[in-house]
C-alpha cells in the first residue's frame, strides 16, 4: 500500500532559484505524511481559552498568589545540588557558595 506523501512546498529562501531547488530535492524524495492532526480544544494552543479562568498563574507554585504546592512537594536541596556540582567541577566559586550555605 503506497504511503501518503505531503504536498511539495517550500519557504522563499532570498537566493535565486533557491526555492525551486528545495521543491525539486522534495519531489525526488519526498517527506512522509506522518503528521499529527490536533483534536479540536486539545492542542495546548496558547490562543485557546484557559480551563481555570479563575485560577492565578502561580498556582501550585511556591511562590505567589494562589495554592501553593502539596506539602513536602518543594524541598531546599541547593546545598546537596552545589556539593554534587563541586564534586563534579571543583572551583573556589562554588567552594565559597558551600561554605556561605553551611
Amino acid at each position: 500500500m503506497p504511503r501518503k506523501r505531503q504536498k511539495v512546498q517550500a519557504a522563499p529562501t532570498g537566493t535565486h532559484g533557491g526555492q525551486a531547488a528545495l521543491e525539486r530535492s522534495q519531489a525526488v524524495v519526498p517527506l512522509p505524511d506522518n503528521q499529527v492532526r490536533p483534536v479540536p480544544g486539545a492542542d495546548g494552543s496558547f490562543s485557546r481559552p484557559s480551563e481555570a479562568p479563575d485560577e492565578p498563574i502561580t498556582a501550585g507554585a511556591p511562590f505567589g498568589p494562589g495554592q501553593g504546592p502539596p506539602p513536602g512537594a518543594v524541598s531546599d536541596d541547593t546545598g546537596a545540588v552545589l556539593r554534587a556540582l563541586h564534586a563534579r567541577f571543583p572551583n573556589r566559586d562554588l567552594a565559597r557558595l558551600i561554605e556561605v550555605l553551611g
